[in-house]
């Protein structure tokens, strides 16, 4: 089963387009990799992501919004070059816990 669960922040707020009557949303989360050693310095990955429908309360999505991305992934062709999209089934708002309620 092809799916993917990624967590991080919008590189910029969400707007819905509607194609004849499809209503879709694009979109990129930058997700921060696991440094391999304790001290590295992380890299992060940007995924761009497609999600079909409407989204309630789209204007609470705004750049910098840390988000849950669920959905699958589908690798395509363009030029010549591979391409990597999440085709996103949900999209959810999610609070940080600061380190101190953590503890």
């Amino acid at each position: 089963m092809n799916s993917i669960v990624i967590h991080g922040n919008l590189t910029a707020s969400l707007t819905s387009e509607t194609k004849g009557d499809v209503v879709y949303t694009r979109g990129c989360v930058a997700s921060q990799r696991q440094p391999k050693a304790e001290n590295a310095d992380s890299k992060v990955d940007f995924f761009n992501f497609v999600l079909f429908g409407p989204i309630e309360n789209l204007d609470q999505y705004t750049k910098g919004s840390f988000v849950r991305l669920t959905g699958s992934v589908r690798l395509g062709e363009f030029d010549q070059r591979r391409t990597i999209e999440v085709i996103a089934k949900a999209i959810f708002r999610v609070e940080r816990k600061s380190a101190e309620a953590a503890a």
